[in-house]
This record gives C-alpha cells, sequence and structure tokens, in this order.
C-alpha cells in the first residue's frame, strides 16, 4: 500500500475540507537548571507538549460558500472536537486560531489557515474529602464522649 492510499478526507467535527501543506509540532516540556561550575545542564522532564497542528485547509465548487459557513460554524462551535487529518489520523483538538480568505483569481475557493492543539480526555481535578475537617469533628465528638463518661464517673465517686 503506497502512502497515498493511506491518506485519509481532511474533517472537523464531520465537517469535509481539503488540505494544501500542513506542519505539527510537539516535544518535552520543562526547565532546563543549570548551576554555577557545573558544565552540563539538568532538564526536568514534566512530560509531554500537546500537539500542534497548522495547516493551510480549503475548500471549493460551485457551493464554496456554504462549505465554507459549515466549517466556520464548526470552528466556533465550543469545546474540543474531532480533528482528521489526511497524515496524522484522528486526533481529539481545541482550536486555537484560524482565519479564512478569498482570493480574485481563485473564485470558488474559500482558503483557511487552521492552528489546532491536542485536547486530552483528562478530566480536571475532582474534589475531594476535607480530610483535615473531618479529624476535627471526629475529635470535637471524642471529646464531648470522653468528657460525659469522665463526669458520669466522677459522678460516681462524690
Amino acid at each position: 500500500m503506497s502512502w497515498h492510499d493511506q491518506l485519509q478526507p481532511a474533517s472537523f467535527r464531520g465537517v469535509p475540507f481539503l488540505v494544501d501543506g500542513d506542519s505539527m509540532s510537539g516535544g518535552r516540556r520543562g526547565p532546563t537548571h543549570e548551576y554555577p561550575y557545573k558544565d552540563e545542564p539538568d532538564n526536568e522532564d514534566m512530560g509531554l507538549k500537546a500537539r500542534q497542528y497548522k495547516f493551510n485547509a480549503y475548500v471549493i465548487g460551485f457551493d464554496y460558500m456554504g462549505k465554507r459557513d459549515a466549517l466556520i460554524a464548526a470552528l466556533e462551535a465550543k469545546g474540543a472536537g474531532v480533528l482528521i487529518h489526511p497524515q496524522y489520523g484522528s486526533a481529539n483538538v481545541q482550536l486555537k486560531s484560524y482565519s479564512v480568505k478569498h482570493q480574485t483569481d481563485k473564485s470558488g475557493e474559500a482558503l483557511f489557515d487552521l492552528n489546532f492543539a491536542q485536547e486530552d480526555a483528562v478530566t480536571h481535578p475532582k474534589t475531594s474529602s476535607n480530610t483535615l475537617a473531618k479529624i476535627n469533628t471526629t475529635q470535637v465528638k471524642s471529646n464531648q464522649q470522653i468528657g460525659g463518661e469522665f463526669d458520669n464517673n466522677m459522678a460516681q465517686w462524690i
């Protein structure tokens, strides 16, 4: 199977478009520590950077305005969406920016510059129980119970 056969039709949130050139960037993130009298730096690895997908896209044809408007609506919808990229396949992404332009020498076509960032399915920090508050509540109840038992025992001796 040739590389051309492996390309996938491009779309975002199910709205199709064509791709003309692309780039993808990624890497590792974290600070670089440099110390006095040490020749080698220490790079702290804090995990992968979010992948950035930047590419030129276009819609073409007699009905290009309807396709353009559908793509703009998909791009401006809130939250992350599924990007099907011809080279990189399916990814859950968040739109960072887009621009659209028309050229008089390319009638029947709308050109887009798209910039997406990888969006993970990681949920944001969840709430947890307040352990300190539970300890304080338990301590107060225990002190009340112990105090009551002490009073009962002392009443027997008085």
